[in-house]
């Protein structure tokens, strides 16, 4: 990210005036260090300068994934599902930022730590029975994830707060399934 730029926000988003997330400027921002991703994107940690709050930040290649992931969260608000805070593109580029809530852990890395792994272990029917109240949402909005996997299961194991990210190969309708 270059340090100051204010790139546009999605066209299909609006224009951050219309109840849309606000567009994310990363003036006032620390970047604490690379914690995940994938083929198509990098995680990391941030800290706002200001308030201290910690936050990830999703940096995303490609249109189809960024649009993807933007579209879902846009229309899920659900205690297991992860939360977009800001969002932001770099057309020139082509990266696309999005600013999530943060959660310390995913589900395969807590669930094999020996800190919190007996708890994990211990806890894992409430564990489930909250992923299944995320499904639930995300599957009443018409949304499919298509990638759920305990990497894409994040975890608060002081909390046992569960939710639900990476929604880049996710499908909205039955008309963008492919007809196999």
């Amino acid at each position: 990210m270059t340090k100051g730029l204010v790139a546009p926000v999605f066209p299909f988003c609006g224009n951050g005036d219309n109840g849309c997330v606000p567009v994310f400027q990363e003036e006032g921002y620390e970047n604490l260090g690379r914690i995940g991703g994938g083929p198509h994107s990098t995680v990391s940690k941030i800290r706002n300068k200001e308030t201290k709050e910690i936050c990830a930040l999703k940096a995303i290649y490609g249109f189809g994934y960024a649009k993807r992931e933007i579209d879902a969260l846009r229309h899920l608000d659900h205690e297991n599902v992860i939360k977009m805070i800001a969002k932001r593109s770099d057309v020139l580029s082509g990266h696309f930022h999005i600013m999530l809530e943060h959660m310390p852990w995913d589900l395969r890395c807590a669930f094999q730590s020996e800190e919190h792994g007996p708890k994990i272990r211990k806890n894992k029917r409430k564990i489930l029975y909250r992923i299944l109240k995320g499904l639930k949402h995300i599957h009443n909005r018409g949304i499919e994830h298509r990638d759920l996997y305990p990497r894409n299961i994040l975890i608060d194991p002081e909390t046992m707060a569960v939710k639900i990210c990476d929604f880049g190969l996710c499908v909205h309708a039955a008309s963008e399934r492919n007809p196999d």
